[in-house]
């Protein structure tokens, strides 16, 4: 329910874990986590349109677990 203190727990859990940055809430919308205004509104903005691929595009495909690592630890470095 909106405004509970389940959700704002909920929400404080999953930003937790350093690799999550955007939390999207079923029926509330997001919360994203960034260290200035500027990477919260590139990783808003790319949520978003890749939320869009995944609804209007070709069907998604993972990649490997070791390939998604090495992209992860690039993130990091930049």
């Amino acid at each position: 329910m909106p405004g509970t203190e389940a959700l704002a727990n909920g929400v404080v859990d999953a930003l937790t874990d350093p690799d999550v940055t955007v939390v999207q809430m079923r029926n509330h919308g997001q919360v994203i986590g960034g260290g200035s205004w500027r990477q919260v509104i590139q990783r808003g903005t790319f949520f978003e349109f890749a939320a869009s691929m995944a609804v209007q595009g070709p069907p998604l495909r993972t990649i490997p677990d070791a390939d998604a690592d090495a992209l992860r630890a690039m993130t990091k470095t930049v």
